[in-house]
């Protein structure tokens, strides 16, 4: 019963990550529930997580954010449509690395303002503010040692669109790969 998968493929730990019961994801964790069990859709119970509160369980019983569902897609991916502000934030807070590539070579930051996720009129200045303000109070060595990241979330946000694609346009001139692939990752568009 433990495991047991309803006609969807959704365990106990699918129900309570979904409905945001992360006290019932503790208990489920005391008692060894499989937390690697994909539903039918391909998802494993931290993808199709609601709330902060479960996040915090989820991480404490050992999940990791940055594991694809079977469609290739991260847990950061699958709640950017529609976004969900509260679990994005948690999940950027708590280490989910937006600086590496998905399975389709894809960042994250592009995936949003290509898609259009992000709800705003003016989306790529709001999108930035959210990401910069979330990213400033992260204590995970890839974003607060890179002196990149640093650099741009610490912009003028306002002014931030043409000193973003200079920024990018001067590391492509100067074959800086590193400079170009952190700046893509935060979203900087080359085509500004």
């Amino acid at each position: 019963m433990l495991n047991l998968q309803d006609e969807n493929g959704q365990t106990p730990l699918h129900v309570a990550s979904k409905s945001g019961q992360n006290s019932i994801i503790d208990a489920l964790k005391e008692i060894n529930a499989n937390f690697n069990i994909y539903d039918n859709d391909g998802n494993l119970p931290i993808h199709v997580v609601k709330t902060r509160s479960v996040i915090q369980s989820l991480i404490k019983a050992g999940c990791s954010f940055d594991t694809p569902n079977k469609s290739g897609q991260t847990t950061i991916e699958i709640q950017s449509h529609p976004f969900n502000t509260e679990v994005i934030s948690c999940l950027l807070r708590n280490g989910t690395n937006i600086l590496l590539p998905n399975e389709k070579g894809q960042y994250w930051a592009q995936y949003v303002l290509f898609n259009s996720f992000f709800p705003s009129d003016n989306q790529y200045i709001e999108f930035h503010k959210f990401l910069r303000k979330n990213l400033s109070k992260t204590k995970h060595e890839f974003y607060s040692l890179n002196e990149n990241v640093q650099k741009v979330i610490s912009r003028n946000i306002e002014r931030t669109m043409n000193l973003d694609y200079e920024e990018l346009r001067n590391a492509v001139n100067n074959r800086d790969v590193d400079k170009i692939k952190t700046l893509l990752a935060l979203g900087i568009s080359p085509d500004t």
